[in-house]
């Protein structure tokens, strides 16, 4: 892992009436990430899962690549979003948006 600190959070929701967080949890292992936290909720036949993980920042397209190969091979139906931040300076940078936490423009 770069000398960077970046963490990230997957936002993952569909219709599904079963688990689905295993697949995504596989796919991450594929890198090096540490996951921090998995929230998942199943709620009349849809369900939402996030997982908030820290990684090196220059692998963060490929891992966005294999979270959406993931949604789409489970069939969700909605959009996967990640949302990434970058710690450096003081500051936390979304690398995904280009503004930081105060909702400045970087």
């Amino acid at each position: 892992m770069s000398s960077e600190k970046a963490q990230a959070i997957a936002l993952i929701s569909g219709s599904s009436d079963v688990s689905i967080r295993e697949p995504f949890l596989q796919a991450l292992q594929a890198f090096s990430v540490k996951i921090l936290d998995v929230q998942e909720i199943l709620m009349a036949k849809r369900v939402i899962l996030a997982i908030h993980f820290s990684l090196d920042p220059a692998h963060a397209p490929a891992i966005e690549k294999d979270l959406q190969a993931v949604a789409e091979k489970v069939g969700l139906d909605q959009p996967l979003e990640i949302q990434l931040h970058q710690w450096a300076k003081g500051r936390i940078t979304s690398l995904f948006e280009g503004v930081d936490q105060t909702g400045d423009r970087v």
